[in-house]
Order: C-alpha cells, then structure tokens, then sequence
C-alpha cells in the first residue's frame, strides 16, 4: 500500500474511533435527584462538604470536578448521600460573646458579638473597649454564614460595614478575602482553633458565658451545675438557654468552692473546673449569706434596691453622680484598696458628702442570701446598654442588691443604662439607698 493508502487507512480509523461512543464507565454526569448546592460568594468546596458532612472528594467527584480549587458563584453542586442537615437550620443558633485581650494582656480591647441565625447566616459585630491606636478600633458589623459538625463551628465573613449597626444607610461592601473562623464546640463552649492570629490574637478569642446569654451553651452548662448540686431546682421550660440570675449565683458558688476568680462569667478555667470537678455538696440557693439583711422596704413601705458601683473611681463616676442626682439615689461605691490619702480625702468630699456610701471592694465577693440577692448583669462584658438595663430590672427585686462598674475600663454603656433603670425602677416605686460603710 502506498503513502496515500496509509494515510486515509489511518484517517478512516481516527474519524471511526471518534464516531465510536464512549464506554458508560468512562462518562460523568452528575445526578439529578440529589440535593442541589448554589455557590455562594466566599465558598470553597471543602466548606461546602463541610456543611454537609460530606468529604471534599466525594463532593468533587459527584459534580465531575477534576480541580477541587476551582468553583464559581451561581454554580450548581449537586451533593450526594449521605448528607445531614446543615446545623445552621437547627438548635446552635443564638448569640455568643467573645473578647480578644489587648496585646499587652490584661483588659479586653475588642468584644465580639457572634449572632449565628437559624437560616444559616452569621453576623460578627465588633466593639472597641480599649483604646487603641490602630484604625481597625470602631464598631464594625461583619456579614456571612455560619454551619457546624458533631464537633466543629465554622463561621465564613464575607462582608464588612464600617461604623456598626448605627451606619444603616451604608450598604456592607465584600471583603477582598472572605475571613474564616474554626471553633471546637465541645459541650456548646467555643474553643478558636483556626483563625487569623493578625485579627484574632495569639490566643485566639476569648469565649465567655454571662448574664443575659441565650444560646444552646448556656442550656448544656445549666444541665451542668444542676447534676452536680450547684442549681437546687428546676428551671421552667422558657428560662433554659437564658444565663439567669440563679444560673450565676450559681457559677459564682462553684467559682468560690474552687478558689477560681468570682465573677458569675463561664471562662475558659471555669469551664474545665465544671468538667472535670465530681458532685459537690453545695448549698441550695439562698441558703449562705449575710447573717445581717438589709432593709427590703423603708418604713411607709416603699421597696428598696441597693446600686454598688465597683472598679474604682473613673472619668464616669461624675456623670453616675449627676444621674444619681437626678433621681434622688444613693448608691455604694466600692474602693480598689490602692487609694492614697488624698485621694480618699478627695473620695469622702465627693461621695459621701452627697449621702453615698464607700466600702472596700472585697464587698461584691461576699455571698448575700436570704432575702438580699446580688443582681450581676456583668456590664463589664457587655458592649449594649438595652441589654443590660433590661437584664437588671427584669431581675430587680425588693432588697436587691445591683452591681455596676464605674472603672476598669470603657463604661459608657452602663452609664448609658443606668439612665434607663433608674428611670424605669423608680417609676416604678423603688427607693435607692446606700449599703452601711465597712
């Protein structure tokens, strides 16, 4: 055969291969009757597998990718069984509050309210509560979207609005690189352990559980202290979730019992205290306390409440000053125990000349039971004043005794607040006096 023989004999047989179909095994064509995924801005498909319970390579091969790195918004995935619901549709969601410390240690710098909604979707709202140099200190509110396995809580931000929720009229702008955070979630507590150090810290943020929480984490440790004797009673249906008041006198006793600060706030040590601590035999609420009460009503009847103001005089002192003027209220206010003098000279001229009363600050560590009870709406770890004026008259009662900050930081929000209460509480016949002086 000749040259010309050869090569139609060999085009003949390129054009019959072509023509051929291809072996059944060899074709990818995702199925049609699996769940359908839209590519979100900010996805990867490791996060997408993620969500479902699912590997990356299953997810690829399913949607015939032969680059797991290349996927693009709008994209349709198909995912394949088995797959579990997205927890973010399910009973994780609620509010967590997160600190980060300041470089140096010590006070907090920054607050983080982490909002993980039940649709899925997660906003990061960050407040400044140090000064600091950098332009990054201002309230911010980030956007994305939040999911989470048996033991990991993985939150996507995609979007950033400079000024907070107070800037309503700016649209967010997408972030350049969507930020992304990994939590061990362990008992419902938050444990960093993939995050942006640079952003974050070197230790990562700082969970904490505190007055007014509502979120499954605050459920799991009231299940806690009630198997191990610290909560005495039942809570009713609606207040499970909710950090109580009674869930932190409780947290404050077992704080105590094993020489951990007393603060009613779940850390990081109380929580590893409250796991591996066996039942003790703690008292049932109310039952420790000050062998003297103080008067709950004055004498024509009239309920009385208690403010105690800690952390040492601040530049917010003088205006709880003028708002307790305003009102008529006495309050408590609690030394540090490092005061000069003169400065406490200063003290006596300022505070008790204006009928209130100065005590040391080893005060607020004392349990009071019976008929007087510590209020504690942690305002120190709160960046929001409604929620701390609302936590603090929902839980006011006759002889109650209301714990405040006047120092040790940034305490414009409970200024702000206690404007609120105290308009509300003596509207509502409360009387404010001042503890007796040490």
């Amino acid at each position: 055969m000749n040259t010309c023989g050869h090569l139609a004999a060999l085009f003949f047989f390129l054009v019959s291969a072509l023509a051929m179909p291809i072996p059944a095994a060899a074709q990818c064509q995702p199925r049609t009757d699996w769940t359908i995924y839209t590519v979100q801005a900010g996805d990867a498909l490791s996060l997408i597998a993620g969500r479902y319970g699912i590997t990356t390579a299953a997810l690829a091969a399913a949607n015939c990718l032969s680059d797991e790195n290349i996927i693009y918004v709008g994209q349709k995935l198909v995912v394949p069984p088995p797959y579990t619901t997205p927890l973010g549709t399910q009973s994780f969601s609620g509010l967590y509050l997160l600190d980060r410390p300041s470089d140096a240690g010590g006070e907090v710098a920054l607050r983080y309210a982490l909002s993980l909604r039940v649709d899925g979707s997660a906003q990061l709202a960050i407040t400044p509560l140090a000064k600091r140099e950098d332009s990054a200190a201002q309230n911010t509110l980030e956007e994305g979207t939040w999911y989470a396995t048996d033991t990991r809580l993985f939150v996507v931000l995609t979007h950033r609005l400079e000024g907070g929720k107070g800037a309503l009229n700016v649209p967010s702008a997408p972030l350049t690189n969507p930020l992304a955070l990994t939590f061990d979630v362990t008992d419902g507590f938050l444990t960093p352990i993939e995050y942006d150090k640079t952003l974050y810290g070197e230790d990562g943020l700082q969970f904490t559980l505190g007055a007014g929480d509502m979120n499954t984490a605050v459920g799991i440790l009231q299940d806690r202290l009630s198997g191990l004797g610290w909560l005495a009673f039942a809570l009713a249906p609606e207040d499970r979730g909710y950090y109580t008041e009674s869930t932190s006198r409780a947290v404050s006793r077992f704080q105590q019992s094993q020489g951990l600060p007393v603060t009613g706030v779940v850390d990081r040590a109380t929580y590893a205290a409250l796991k591996k601590t066996p039942s003790p035999a703690a008292p049932p609420d109310g039952e420790s306390g000050d062998s003297s009460p103080l008067p709950i009503t004055t004498p024509d009847g009239k309920p009385i409440l208690y403010l105690v103001f800690a952390g040492g005089e601040s530049p917010f002192t003088a205006p709880i000053l003028e708002l307790l003027q305003i009102y008529q209220a006495q309050a408590t206010f609690l030394l540090r125990g490092d005061e000069t003098p003169s400065e406490l000279e200063r003290l006596q001229q300022r505070i008790i000349a204006k009928g209130h009363a100065l005590r040391s600050d080893s005060l607020k560590h004392f349990p009071v039971g019976g008929i007087n009870h510590w209020v504690d709406p942690h305002d120190w770890r709160q960046a929001d004043a409604a929620q701390i004026a609302a936590y603090t008259i929902q839980n006011a009662h006759p002889g109650g005794i209301i714990l405040l900050h006047q120092g040790g930081g940034d305490r414009a929000q409970t200024t702000a607040a206690l404007a609120v209460l105290l308009q509300q509480l003596s509207a509502q016949g409360y009387a404010f006096h001042p503890m007796s002086p040490d």
